[in-house]
């Protein structure tokens, strides 16, 4: 499968389905709603609490014939497995928001996995932040592994249910800024649909600096079965690495960063019909991350 950039994917790890085309002029719409609270000091001095970022996604068909209603249908009932996952195909960076940013959203480094080592979100000043990102990210992962060959992985490893859900057939490119001394690799994992380890991409040993630098590897092909893949660095030394700007694409080679939209946990609270002809119908799905 090649990836269609105006379609959604929606389904659990293993069985991603294209939802419908969208019709041209439907506008669908991914709204992006911040939960927290504001407060203010006696001082009127004024401060934002934030507790978290969920999406909305809004999408209307026209004119669905019946086996397009099909799945929509059958995801709205339970009837189909969970659960439900999303790709948005606008979206080139499948890491989320937090990881694709260094843990700048959080602060903190719950958006990682380290199989072993010191870990912790450290900022990063504008004098080492990598051209690309200055302005954008306001920190990174700082990790000191333990020995050689361990990971640090965004999204967590060893369950297909929370990693990254692959498309069959889909080549994937992964980038991520780094700096500090050493050597270090890239690291791609996939994961079948029963949580075993598939034959990792690991790539060659690079030597990090302190100014940062770019890493990618472009066009990699997973092993048959893979249903789910998470992305890091692969030690190979005990030097610290500071790192941050990780973006995992699909279907192209690696592009300029931007803030990671991941492939969020969803739940379908609405459908709507309405009914034009006989045979078609004009419907809405609401597809609400959890």
């Amino acid at each position: 499968m090649t990836i269609n950039r105006y379609r959604f994917y929606v389904g659990t790890v293993g069985a991603m389905q294209a939802l419908p085309p969208l019709n041209k002029g439907s506008n669908p719409s991914s709204t992006v709603v911040m939960y927290g609270g504001m407060h203010q000091s006696l001082s009127a001095r004024t401060t934002l609490d934030v507790f978290g970022f969920k999406r909305t996604y809004v999408l209307p068909w026209t004119y669905l014939a019946r086996t397009d209603r099909a799945y929509i249908n059958a995801i709205y009932r339970g009837i189909a497995p969970g659960p439900y996952r999303l790709i948005d195909g606008r979206h080139y960076n499948v890491i989320g928001a937090d990881a694709s940013s260094g843990g700048s959203q959080t602060a903190g480094v719950s958006s990682f996995t380290a199989t072993a080592g010191a870990l912790a979100f450290g900022a990063v000043t504008l004098a080492n932040m990598h051209a690309d990102l200055v302005g954008l990210v306001r920190g990174a992962q700082v990790w000191a592994p333990a020995a050689s060959g361990n990971s640090l992985l965004a999204n967590h490893l060893g369950s297909p249910v929370s990693a990254i859900p692959a498309l069959a057939g889909s080549i994937y490119s992964f980038s991520l800024y780094a700096s500090g001394s050493g050597n270090h690799s890239l690291l791609i994992q996939p994961y079948d649909i029963s949580g075993a380890l598939l034959t990792a991409y690991v790539g060659p040993a690079v030597t990090l600096t302190a100014a940062m630098q770019r890493l990618f590897v472009d066009n990699w092909t997973p092993p048959l079965g893979t249903v789910g893949l998470s992305a890091g660095v692969r030690a190979a030394s005990t030097t610290a690495i500071t790192t941050t700007g990780w973006q995992l694409e699909i279907d192209q080679a690696h592009s300029v960063w931007g803030v990671g939209a991941g492939c969020p946990t969803v739940i379908p609270p609405s459908v709507t019909e309405s009914y034009p002809y006989v045979d078609r119908t004009t419907s809405t799905l609401i597809l609400q991350e959890i």
